[in-house]
């Protein structure tokens, strides 16, 4: 007999016969250390682990039945209310690797399809802020990267973000680039313990 043509209240039944079978099996089984006694543990065990394993065969069609018709789904919204998982969040392990490498232009492409992909994420678009205003120094991508991030963004705290994070940066802009504010250093003195030999 299948468990849909089973009517429901002996499904209810079936479920709490085996969970009575499975708690008192359980209850029993712990319970025989405070027995004492050396005779009937053995005994008790058997019985223990017959009820349990008669109440997993009860209620383990039942439990079954319920995350197959979908409570499972339930239990996952308890869990992970606010996410939806009918798209792969996306990877950033890859640009970031190539931002480290220093191939900054393959790294913009690909913030670029990321962004294209995923409309809703602010993350491209600040990595090809940053990029732009850290890296490259250059003001007309920073500035053209962030328009495309305030077009592109629907989310009002997204937008919101990027507009911070521009107006962070903006005034390295204005600065010249780290290797151009550098001193150079005069070579060291040989015989000052400071030169390599």
């Amino acid at each position: 007999m299948e468990l849909d043509s089973i009517p429901r209240l002996a499904r209810h039944l079936r479920l709490g016969a085996g969970l009575a079978l499975l708690l008192g099996g359980g209850a029993l089984l712990f319970g025989l250390p405070a027995a004492g006694g050396v005779g009937g543990v053995a005994g008790s065990g058997l019985l223990a682990l017959a009820l349990i394993i008669a109440g997993g065969v009860l209620a383990g069609p039942v439990i079954a039945g319920w995350f197959a018709a979908g409570y499972w789904a339930a239990i996952e919204a308890l869990i992970h209310p606010n996410r939806r998982f009918d798209r792969i969040p996306p990877r950033y392990s890859a640009v970031r690797a190539l931002e480290k490498a220093g191939r900054f232009p393959e790294a913009l492409a690909r913030y670029a399809e990321l962004a294209a992909q995923y409309p809703d994420e602010a993350e491209p678009h600040v990595a090809r802020v940053r990029i732009a205003v850290e890296r490259l120094h250059d003001r007309t991508k920073a500035r053209l990267f962030y328009k495309q991030g305030l077009e592109q963004l629907r989310a009002e705290t997204a937008r919101a973000a990027l507009t911070r994070l521009y107006e962070a940066l903006a005034p390295e802009l204005d600065r010249p680039p780290l290797a151009k504010r550098c001193k150079r250093l005069p070579p060291p003195v040989p015989g000052s313990g400071t030169h390599p030999r």
